[in-house]
């Protein structure tokens, strides 16, 4: 997981999900979760796609996330929520 930095309010969580498998996956949900200095969670935001992921592919998910005052020494972590094989 990444975050990127846009110009104005908003940064990117970019998040890899790996087909470690040997089906396709047909959906993932994803949940970001934001972290402050002492590991609490502030704030949680999640993403999704349908897009195929076949054995061993890769899929690059990105949230738009508005920026916080509070979100400047925060940590992210993302955890599958949901997913679906063919």
């Amino acid at each position: 997981m990444e975050w990127k930095n846009d110009s104005g309010n908003y940064g990117r969580a970019v998040i890899t999900v790996k087909n470690t498998g040997n089906k396709n996956i047909r959906y993932v949900k994803v949940n970001i979760f934001m972290y402050d200095s002492n590991n609490n969670i502030i704030d949680s935001y999640w993403t999704n796609s349908s897009s195929l992921i076949k054995p061993g592919a890769k899929l690059e998910l990105e949230k738009m996330i508005p920026y916080k005052d509070n979100y400047e020494n925060a940590t992210m972590n993302a955890e599958i929520a949901d997913m679906r094989f063919d």
